[in-house]
């Protein structure tokens, strides 16, 4: 399974230090270079967001394999966002944030269809759900409480475990198998958690920093 104003205990209005791309080792401003609201891979976005309605309608409906075609073709919007917002250089702080924003209203409705669609096969697994929504919840609060906003980091971790989330949703919708389930539901897990260490790590906010060890470098750079 990520507030334009910045509160509490965060960092100050002065403009952030420069991202580190992981990418290619290049520095992008936070900013980015297309400041616009309705860029391309924004657009991408926001078909994400309209899309998870189109989905609890779905699963009310107990239309379970169009649910699941229907998460995995906006799961892909995902993938292809990130990789336009970088190609087309549109990347900018208010993007990340919706993305952010969009992945967790999609997971959250991937969770609520699956419980409706496939209690059963879910429940037996409710512990592993359980531990993903409270260090998803956990991973919020902290960059709430010390920056005043939601974590917008999109590492390599959390990319990964999107996929095997793709992947569990395949088996699982089309009642092939049960066991890639909790593979995905760990691997969100340890997402979430190394979201949390780098909150911990970090002295202000950024977007897209890919790893820990990416986040402990910004932080060392900007000592």
């Amino acid at each position: 399974m990520s507030t334009p104003s910045t509160t509490g205990p965060g960092p100050p209005s002065a403009a952030p230090a420069p991202t580190p791309d992981a990418a290619d080792g290049a520095v992008v401003p936070p900013g980015g270079a297309g400041r616009g609201l309705l860029t391309i891979p924004n657009l991408l976005t926001i078909i994400r967001l309209m899309g998870t309605g189109v989905l609890v309608l779905l699963a009310l409906a107990g239309d379970a394999r169009t649910f699941a075609i229907l998460f995995l073709l906006l799961a892909f919007t995902d993938w292809m966002d990130g990789r336009l917002a970088r190609w087309l250089n549109q990347r900018t702080d208010w993007g990340a944030r919706l993305d952010s924003i969009a992945d967790a209203i999609l997971f959250a409705v991937l969770i609520f269809g699956s419980l409706r669609l496939k209690s059963e096969q879910f429940l037996a697994n409710r512990e592993w759900i359980a531990a993903v929504i409270l260090s998803f919840a956990a991973t919020c609060a902290a960059g709430l409480w010390k920056f005043g906003r939601l974590p917008a980091y999109h590492t390599w971790l959390a990319k990964g475990s999107w996929h095997l989330v793709m992947v569990a949703m395949l088996f699982v919708f089309f009642d092939w198998s049960t066991w890639p389930l909790r593979i995905a539901l760990l691997a969100v897990t340890l997402a979430n958690l190394e979201a949390l260490a780098m909150t911990w790590t970090l002295d202000r906010w950024h977007a897209d920093v890919r790893s820990l060890r990416a986040a402990r470098r910004l932080r060392d750079s900007e000592a």
